[in-house]
C-alpha cells in the first residue's frame, strides 16, 4: 500500500503539502484538487487510498466514481490555512492525522528510517 492520492479544493496548499511529506518518508504519492486539476479515474485505480481533507472532497469524488469510497480517508483539515503556514508544514501534523486514520500504512517505521518527521 504504498500509492497515496491526496485531495484538497484547490490543490494548492493542503494537498500538495501533504504529497511533498509523504513523498519524501517514501510512498509513492499524486495530488489533486476537487476544483481544479480534479482526480481521474486512471488516480483512482492507481491509489491504494485517497487521503481527502474534508468531507465534502469525498463526497465530490465518490459522486463521481462510486468504487473510490471505500479507498477515501476524510483527514478534517479544514481550508483555513494559507500556503506557508508554520502548523500545516509540520510533518507532524499531517503524518499524526494520517497514521491515526490509515493505520496500515506503517507510517512509523517509513518516517524513523528517512529520518523525517518527529
Amino acid at each position: 500500500m504504498n500509492n497515496l492520492f491526496f485531495v484538497c479544493t484547490h490543490n494548492i496548499c493542503r494537498s500538495v503539502m501533504a504529497q511533498d511529506v509523504f513523498a519524501r518518508i517514501g510512498f509513492e504519492t499524486k495530488s489533486g484538487g476537487v476544483l481544479n486539476n480534479f482526480i481521474s479515474e486512471s488516480d483512482v485505480d492507481w491509489a491504494d487510498k485517497i487521503i481527502v481533507m474534508e468531507q465534502f472532497h469525498k463526497e465530490m469524488i465518490v459522486r463521481i466514481y462510486p468504487r473510490a469510497k471505500e479507498k477515501i480517508v476524510v483527514l478534517g483539515i479544514p481550508d483555513t490555512y494559507c500556503r506557508g503556514n508554520p502548523e500545516l508544514g509540520a510533518n507532524e501534523f499531517v503524518v499524526d492525522r494520517v497514521q491515526l486514520l490509515c493505520p496500515e500504512l506503517s507510517l512509523e517505521a517509513n518516517i524513523w528510517a528517512r529520518g523525517v518527521g518527529k
